[in-house]
């Protein structure tokens, strides 16, 4: 299926081909609130959320079953300044009854990991869970990192072995308290990196994307372009490779080879990486 085909068709039929569990990795999103006018010391926190829960909302719309969505890491609670508190006020925002009211209409079950190395919100977010737990079948997950990039894996290895797991499963399990299936889509922004931002045990087949655009300008025709591309266009292996290559000279990939494109090497903007031009 070309990638027009899936442009175009009614979101009923993109739900079709629609991978099950995604990761969407927001970032840049200081600096594109700061060009779109957005105080980052003051309305921000708003605007963020708005944004934040209308890019959730289409992606389930668009077929994705469960959602993860890492909303702290170790850079997030490095940071000095009134942002401190920002943050935990932002952090409390995703249990409060607005958020429920939007989980509800979506009818997605809320579960958070990492959430325990926040000891004054753990308990909230323990609560989100419960009040929760009747929606579904679909999953949002909020995922959380405080103090290094190695913590969640830690953890979730630490859980396995206390269990006694002797499987990937049964580790799985351990961690997150349920069965899961892998990712199948993680989506970033900026250098290509996913560390801890990809959830522990999940990640090993998933297809890698970043957009070099601040994540909250992400829109459908591009979630669409992600879903057709792991769907489609990377399906490329072959059991049988006996005649691949015959017409390999005239494919146009020996011109597209000699530009020696490296994906991941930047360019400095002020104060910004950005990919440099592919």
């Amino acid at each position: 299926m070309e990638r027009e085909q899936v442009l175009a068709m009614p979101r009923e039929e993109v739900r079709r081909y629609a991978p099950k569990t995604v990761v969407w990795a927001p970032g840049g999103t200081r600096r594109h609130a700061a060009l779109a006018g957005v105080s980052v010391d003051g309305r921000y926190f708003d605007w963020a959320w708005d944004q934040q829960f209308g890019k959730v909302e289409l992606f389930f719309d668009l077929g994705v079953q469960r959602f993860f969505s890492p909303v702290l890491g170790p850079p997030q609670v490095r940071e000095v300044g009134i942002y401190q508190d920002q943050l935990r006020a932002a952090l409390a925002r995703l249990c409060d009854e607005q958020s429920l009211a939007f989980y509800q209409k979506l009818g997605v079950r809320v579960r958070f990991y990492g959430a325990h190395n926040l000891p004054f919100a753990s308990d909230l977010f323990s609560a989100t869970e419960q009040r929760t737990a009747e929606n579904g079948p679909r999953e949002l997950w909020w995922t959380m990192v405080i103090s290094r990039a190695e913590e969640a894996i830690w953890d979730a290895t630490q859980a396995a072995i206390q269990a006694g797991a002797r499987s990937f499963e049964q580790a799985v399990r351990a961690y997150y308290g349920q069965d899961l299936d892998p990712v199948d889509v993680f989506i970033g922004f900026g250098k290509p990196q996913a560390g801890y931002l990809m959830p522990p045990f999940l990640g090993e087949r998933a297809d890698l994307y970043w957009t070099t655009f601040p994540s909250y300008q992400i829109d459908e025709s591009d979630i669409r372009t992600i879903f057709w591309d792991h769907r489609f266009g990377r399906t490329t292996w072959q059991a049988d490779k006996t005649n691949r290559y015959a017409d390999i000279a005239q494919s146009g990939l020996r011109e597209r080879y000699e530009q020696h494109t490296i994906v991941g090497v930047g360019e400095r903007i002020g104060t910004f990486w950005h990919q440099r031009g592919l």
